[in-house]
């Protein structure tokens, strides 16, 4: 009877010090309200990983995980493959199709101490995306997860001023768990629908100060425009320049983002007017055999105005 007693004291005490200490999140598929703008945590002091699927978020899903409030805006810890590589890393409630409200509160599981410099990755796992740092060895960390073999550190840097929080080996990292146990939780699964593809700019009327110009465009449907002697950034008219004021173009970016289906607001026969499905906005001026794209692509370090050639 004493072992008894013995061996079920000694389980319970590893519970308490282990088992407890995990932070265990179902995850959940989820669609998308528009592109997911990510940082490596919960707000916007940390820092950014990047803006993925800006022209497919529309039929793209990912796994959502947990949620963490920032400044009275809830952010949710998501997973998702991009061309080829896994990430996990957090962005606003807004962005996605599931609620906060169904996914299960994240918190801080204890602290620890970095034991040898080393890689650090935005999952749980070597597949998936190795940051563009290295951990400091000795640094004291926060810890908010542990699964397959990695704890979910986070620490302050000094340097860039924002929290970083990234996932090491366990083998680099010594941890005092606090004993708080995130529990399963049991969220009301998301069961994606295709949509059609529909452009929330198609009514120009939603632009009081837009002047309707009805006459027509100096380009024609079928006009390809490219910058810099490169068809890996410029634009093609797929549609319009038939004097009702809108036409639409397909607009690609280093070959890296394209813009599908843009409407371009014709404010003359030479200037015309769009706005991007992830906030962006930009002027098309027309000359005779060239074009002048005036837009903010600081972010992909081409300056904010091109001159593109008629092709």
């Amino acid at each position: 009877m004493k072992r008894k007693l013995a061996f079920l004291l000694a389980f319970m005490l590893l519970l308490s010090t282990a088992g407890f200490a995990l932070a265990a999140y179902t995850p959940v598929t989820t669609g998308l309200n528009m592109s997911v703008g990510t940082r490596s945590g919960p707000g916007t002091n940390y820092n950014e990983l990047g803006t993925y699927f800006p022209d497919t978020w529309y039929n793209t899903t990912v796994k959502a995980y947990s949620k963490c409030r920032n400044n009275n805006v809830w952010w949710v810890q998501v997973e998702f493959t991009y061309r080829g590589m896994q990430y996990r890393a957090y962005t606003g409630e807004q962005r996605l199709k599931i609620g906060a409200s169904q996914l299960p509160e994240e918190h801080q599981i204890g602290t620890g101490r970095i034991t040898s410099a080393g890689r650090a990755y935005t999952g749980p796992g070597t597949n998936y995306q190795q940051t563009t740092y290295t951990v400091p060895n000795g640094i004291s960390v926060n810890v908010f997860d542990t699964e397959n073999g990695y704890a979910q550190v986070e620490y302050y840097d000094g340097n860039t001023r924002y929290n970083r929080r990234f996932w090491v080996s366990m083998d680099s990292v010594s941890i005092s768990y606090n004993g708080y146990y995130n529990p399963t939780p049991t969220p009301t699964p998301y069961t994606p629908t295709p949509t059609p593809y529909t452009n929330p700019y198609d009514d120009w009327t939603q632009y009081d100060d837009w002047t309707h110009y009805e006459g027509n465009a100096m380009f024609s449907e079928g006009d390809v425009f490219i910058w810099n002697g490169s068809d890996d950034t410029g634009f093609t008219v797929t549609s319009g320049a038939d004097g009702n004021g809108i036409a639409t173009i397909e607009l690609t970016i280093l070959g890296e983002i394209t813009y599908h289906r843009l409407y371009l607001y014709m404010d003359s026969s030479s200037q015309g007017s769009f706005f991007t499905l992830d906030g962006r906005e930009g002027v098309l001026y027309f000359y005779d055999g060239y074009c002048i794209l005036r837009m903010d692509l600081n972010y992909a370090g081409i300056g904010n105005e091109l001159v593109m050639m008629k092709y």
